[in-house]
């Protein structure tokens, strides 16, 4: 992916009263893979409450300027508490 101006990937729940009147649901299960960025930005990956988590995310041979990601701890990536199940393949 070329041109990624602010983030690489971002997975954010909010509050979300802004944009309507049902309350914020979960993110799970979700699969990248053979992803090759260009640039050095932030994966950023952020629930919102124990209630309203992010579960289940893989990157897979996945690569930012050519360098494999090989961790969840690497600083390309912005995680709050509310992440389980972060894996890097």
């Amino acid at each position: 992916m070329e041109d990624a101006e602010f983030k690489l990937f971002e997975l954010h729940i909010i509050e979300g009263s802004f944009y309507g009147i049902n309350p914020p649901g979960k993110i799970s299960d979700v699969y990248l893979k053979d992803i090759q960025w260009s640039v050095a930005r932030p994966i950023v990956l952020k629930g919102l409450s124990d209630s309203h988590k992010i579960d289940n995310v893989t990157f897979e041979n996945c690569s930012v300027m050519g360098d494999k990601i090989t961790s969840p701890n690497d600083t390309l990536f912005q995680v709050n508490k509310y992440i389980s199940n972060l894996m890097i393949r």
